[in-house]
């Protein structure tokens, strides 16, 4: 298929059989690594390892001391990342995976030690949240580093089953004693995410183009990448907004933010499980705009509800909404994955980008619903105003995204993310697809002259994505690698990737070739 690319275990291509979902499934660190560094996050969701933690520790003075704490150095880490790929010479994302480890669990121990001295506690805590903050942030950027050197359809797999095994995992924890939790979190989980971040981060192949690019010789991508991306980046950070409201709102109840992980989990499972079953029945798209507009009715309709669920289902309709902000989530990180193959650049410029933008406006509704919270001591009111605050953040996301084709008619098109095929054809042997291609261009002689059908046609015999079809028409069309580079605002390395990756789906190695199977098609 795509350009190969190393990494610690690669799926070996089997034949078809009665039964594909048996070959869905198989061991690979990078998915077992993501999936630890999921049920890690989970617990410090919501305020350190609070789950596990007693009930008395977990008090609002020290819960919100440390989701601040840990919710900036997270933002700050976003922003770092954005200005080392642009600026720096890799030794950020050189040091990433160790760093990460090491943060995480002094971050723990500190965490720990705070449960025995209450004299300096708050302290304490709140230097935990800064170093469990900067290691899951820089987990988070080591997996989307990973993730986006795959080809896309390696990629969008493993992040999807890592995803849902993560929520596994988390569940596998309540049948632990929570005594032994405790300790389990930093001395086991920790280090052994640490070591599969270790092996993935060295199996990534770093000659690709989102590797190679200079951005100061190609500074006009990134300009435009943000210029295409901030507003769908805002309508995910609107989620957002509301997440961190409700996360402050109800953290004087352990109890309610138990039920609350509990259930944004499960909507971690259920996203990432939906997306393979329709992956499963063949080729789809999505992207951040078209998601949050389906999104939104049911975010708007669960804002309405909450000041009149103030009693025993608050928990669950708040459970929900921060589920809506999972799987929102859930697709930013497949939206950046996709929009950093495509455009040749820098995965951690592309997510730090987005992250920066949607985690900030998750410290903002965090910060307000702390300070509804303490001003009207958890009534109905507060309940209102975190309804009404988020409506309002809703409401002009929502504009801007309506908006944005009336504002900007001639604007460069925006990647979609692309589910090519199924999990299963799409990670058999790359001469499977082009045998089978072959025969059905042959079938389809002569039936078509228009270029762009033609184009379409051969895109859906042979599972290319859209930047690669765009790709093919330009060089039918006779436009040089510099032309098209000039056009997509990508670099010409980028070009020459993307052709490369066409040729070997295709089977053909010259331009002349290209032109002949369009002929046929």
């Amino acid at each position: 298929m795509a350009a190969t690319t190393r990494h610690p275990h690669p799926p070996r291509p089997a034949a078809r059989c009665a039964r594909p979902w048996t070959r869905w499934i198989q061991p690979n660190v990078s998915v077992l690594g993501y999936a630890l560094y999921l049920a890690i996050n989970a617990t410090s969701l919501w305020g350190g390892v609070f789950p596990f933690f007693p009930d008395e520790f977990r008090t609002s003075q020290v819960t919100f001391s440390f989701m601040i704490s840990q919710s900036l150095s997270f933002l700050f880490m976003f922003l770092s990342s954005m200005a080392s790929s642009y600026w720096g010479h890799g030794t950020f994302a050189r040091v990433l995976p160790l760093g990460s480890t090491a943060a995480s669990f002094v971050g723990s121990a500190l965490l720990i030690a705070a449960l025995y001295l209450s004299d300096v506690q708050i302290g304490l805590v709140v230097l935990a949240g800064i170093f469990l903050g900067v290691g899951a942030a820089g987990f988070a950027l080591t997996w989307q580093r990973y993730f986006s050197s795959l080809s896309a359809s390696f990629g969008y797999y493993f992040l999807l089953l890592a995803t849902a095994c993560g929520s596994i995992v988390f569940f596998v924890l309540y049948l632990v004693p929570i005594a032994v939790t405790v300790y389990l979190v930093p001395l086991v989980l920790v280090p052994l995410c640490g070591l599969c971040a270790v092996l993935s981060d060295r199996a990534v192949d770093l000659g690709q183009p989102l590797f190679e690019d200079v951005p100061a010789e190609n500074h006009r991508t990134y300009i435009q990448v943000i210029r295409d991306y901030w507003r769908g980046a805002v309508a995910i950070g609107s989620l957002g907004f509301i997440s961190g409201l409700i996360r402050a709102i109800l953290l004087s109840n352990a109890a309610l933010g138990n039920l609350i992980i509990v259930i944004s989990m499960l909507g971690a499972l259920l996203a990432s499980g939906v997306l393979l079953w329709i992956w499963g029945r063949g080729t789809f798209v999505l992207d951040m705009r078209t998601v949050f507009l389906v999104l939104f009715p049911l975010t708007a309709a669960g804002l309405l509800a909450f000041p009149f669920l103030a009693g025993s289902l608050s928990p669950v309709l708040a459970g929900a909404l921060y589920a809506v902000f999972t799987f929102a989530s859930l697709v930013m990180l497949l939206q950046c994955m996709q929009v950093s193959r495509d455009r040749g650049i820098n995965p951690l410029f592309v997510y730090g980008f987005f992250g920066s933008i949607i985690y900030l406006m998750q410290d903002v509704g965090l910060t307000l619903g702390y300070a509804t919270n303490i001003t009207l001591m958890l009534g109905t009111q507060a309940f209102l105003v975190v309804a009404l605050a988020g409506m309002f953040v809703l409401a002009m996301a929502l504009y801007l995204m309506r908006g944005d084709a009336r504002l900007r008619p001639t604007a460069h098109t925006v990647e979609k993310v692309e589910f090519i095929g199924t999990p299963v054809r799409a990670r058999d042997d790359a001469g499977e697809g082009a045998k089978e291609g072959a025969g059905a261009a042959a079938e389809g002689a002569g039936t078509e002259d228009d270029d762009a059908e033609r184009c379409r046609r051969i895109q859906k015999r042979y599972l290319l994505t859209n930047r690669e079809t765009e790709i093919m028409e330009l060089f039918a069309h006779g436009y040089s690698m510099p032309h098209i580079a000039e056009l997509l605002v990508v670099s010409e390395n980028t070009v020459r990737t993307h052709s490369k990756h066409l040729y070997a789906k295709l089977g053909i190695h010259k331009r002349q070739e290209l032109i002949e199977l369009l002929e046929q098609a």
